[in-house]
């Protein structure tokens, strides 16, 4: 009876949540390889959600439809399912776009989203058994879950969020168009990057070696608002790079004399700024997993603690009963279906790392067996981690993975970069799916519906994440000014150390102790921020800069509850509106050929 009155997995939400999922997966994806980290979707997803369940269907259907929470929390599981699986891929796989020596063909296009996908279906299954011990017993916050809890249960004030990021969206989207007008053959348009020193008439005052070139992108503000005081150590992470390391290196002669003005800036930033950068965030994210040591030994608690439960539950249960009548009386995901999905998914997963070649059989299974823990073991402590502080060591869980598989392998590149993707969007995935349990939890979901949901569609994600990747390496390049993919330059130079050649050790070994002492004060994070902040251009980093000032600004101005309930929906509109309009600029290029 109570389900006919709050239906939960309807045609509606389903379609809904792949929609928004691909928009969003769309957009986000962009948008981290220009900030070198992702924005989480799931506050977007149900914000979006109520604008359509009780907005946009109610005024289409006479108010004869309308979408009830649980269907909006359905909605935001399959659409945040779908976009967090980017996480995974801009932070490894573009890596391979960048790396001279790496020519990626057919098979090996067609395999790389095959294996992610895998590895999103795996973050799923493994993480199923901790649920009940993670948030029914230790009742761990999930603050971001706790979060999207909220704006389920206020329909009204989400349907005005939705219109303030549509409105929003919009903005952006006509924005960004006037810097692209000459494209369509229009004889004017905005610049897309302006030069503070000339704008405001300081040639004299700032010598030219000082980089102040500033995107005009709504993008980047609107992600910095979003972020907000935290965001404010990547500014510090860029002035610190650009306007005290640049004037520093040519007054003490670390600049070849040959170089003048902008190039100047160049050298600095590729030869001092960037290895001190990638030192910085290898050894902040190392220095992250070790202070989080206790959150560990708490996640290992949890898994004996969860393995102990799955047995008395297991054999309290009547034998005979059937997989059907299990699925209708659990709360959980059958652990028989774990058992099968899971064995598949790493049947298909041996296929397809052994159709790539280069390793012999005892390698092989090597890699895939290390893979399989780590991603069991990652997405475990990264749930745990979350659940508690909010805050995931992703990066450096992935940079382990990547250079563990390095040795294993015999130094193979493409397995090291394509099962690292997989780990990576493994634990990404496992993190995200326990926040949105927690949601369901505060909702009344039952668990097993948001579970197969996930399970339905989250291999949806790395497929058009890894198609956006190579829509803009075609057009636009990846590594390059535009699309400075910072994370995957880190990824590189970790594997240029580890593979040798002509890599600066000295930068990166000082690099990666400032980071780790940056991370070690408690302030998670921070030695990855700054680092992420050191080899960004500081063209993007100055309007994020300026987004997070305004996000402080308006927090004093007009408290933190207007930020929340209007600011930040408005940013969001920001970053996807301009981000939906890039890609399909670029699909326009490529089509005319322009591109190329």
């Amino acid at each position: 009876m109570a389900s006919r009155e709050y239906p939960e997995i309807s045609a509606k939400a389903v379609i809904l949540g792949i929609i928004i999922g691909i928009i969003m997966i769309g957009s986000f994806t962009y948008a981290s390889l220009i900030l070198g980290f992702s924005i989480v979707g799931s506050g977007i997803a149900a914000i979006i959600g109520w604008g359509v369940l009780r907005g946009l269907l109610p005024a289409i259907s006479r108010g004869k439809i309308k979408g009830t929470v649980l269907e909006n929390n359905i909605n935001q599981t399959i659409a945040s399912a779908i976009n967090v699986a980017h996480s995974g891929l801009v932070f490894t796989i573009p890596a391979l776009f960048i790396m001279k020596d790496i020519q990626l063909t057919t098979k090996e296009l067609i395999i790389i989203p095959v294996v992610a996908a895998i590895g999103a279906i795996l973050g799923v299954l493994f993480i199923a058994p901790v649920r009940k011990q993670m948030i029914d017993i230790d009742r761990l916050r999930f603050p971001t879950g706790t979060a999207v809890a909220a704006i389920l249960k206020a329909p009204g004030a989400g349907i005005t969020k939705a219109s303030l990021l549509m409105i929003g969206a919009l903005i952006s989207a006509l924005f960004y168009l006037l810097t692209q007008l000459k494209l369509f053959g229009l004889p004017w348009s905005l610049p897309e990057v302006v030069h503070l020193r000339e704008v405001f008439g300081l040639t004299k005052l700032i010598p030219a070696y000082i980089d102040t070139s500033f995107a005009l992108s709504l993008l980047s503000f609107g992600a910095g608002f979003i972020t907000g005081r935290a965001g404010l150590m990547v500014m510090a992470g860029g002035f610190l790079a650009y306007w005290i390391i640049a004037p520093l290196s040519v007054k003490f002669g670390w600049v070849p004399s040959s170089l003048a003005n902008s190039e100047i800036a160049k050298y600095v930033h590729e030869n001092i700024n960037r290895p001190l950068g990638i030192g910085m965030l290898v050894g902040g994210a190392l220095a992250g997993i070790v202070m989080t040591i206790p959150i560990i030994k708490a996640a290992i608690k949890s898994m004996l603690a969860s393995s102990k439960l799955s047995k008395t539950q297991s054999s309290s249960q009547n034998s005979s009963q059937s997989s059907e009548d299990e699925l209708i009386t659990s709360d959980e995901i059958p652990f028989n279906w774990i058992t099968f999905g899971s064995l598949i998914s790493i049947i298909i997963m041996i296929i397809a790392i052994g159709l790539l070649g280069g390793l012999n059989p005892i390698n092989l299974l090597l890699v895939i067996a290390f893979g399989i823990f780590w991603m069991w073991l990652a997405g475990i402590i990264v749930s745990q981690v979350t659940g508690m502080t909010d805050w995931s060591p992703i990066s450096g869980m992935s940079l382990l993975a990547v250079a563990a598989v390095l040795y294993l392998s015999g130094k193979n590149i493409l397995i090291s970069v394509i099962i690292g993707a997989m780990v990576c969007v493994a634990i990404s995935l496992a993190s995200d799916m326990m926040q949105d349990l927690k949601t369901g939890h505060l909702v009344g979901s039952k668990p097993v519906k948001q579970q197969i949901a996930e399970l339905a569609t989250t291999w949806i994600g790395p497929l058009f994440a890894f198609a956006v990747l190579l829509l803009i390496a075609k057009v636009y390049g990846i590594g390059t000014e535009k699309v400075p993919a910072p994370q995957a330059v880190a990824l590189k130079g970790v594997i240029d150390t580890i593979v040798g050649g002509n890599v600066p050790i000295v930068k990166y070994t000082l690099g990666a102790l400032i980071g780790g002492a940056l991370s070690a004060t408690g302030i998670p994070g921070l030695g990855v921020l700054i680092g992420i902040s050191m080899y960004l251009p500081i063209t993007y980093i100055l309007p994020y800069s300026l987004g997070c000032i305004a996000n402080v600004i308006v927090s004093k101005v007009k408290g933190a509850k207007f930020v929340e309930e209007w600011g930040v929906p408005f940013a969001a509109g920001l970053v996807v509106g301009e981000a939906m309009v890039t890609l399909v600029i670029a699909l326009y290029k490529l089509v005319q050929g322009l591109g190329v």
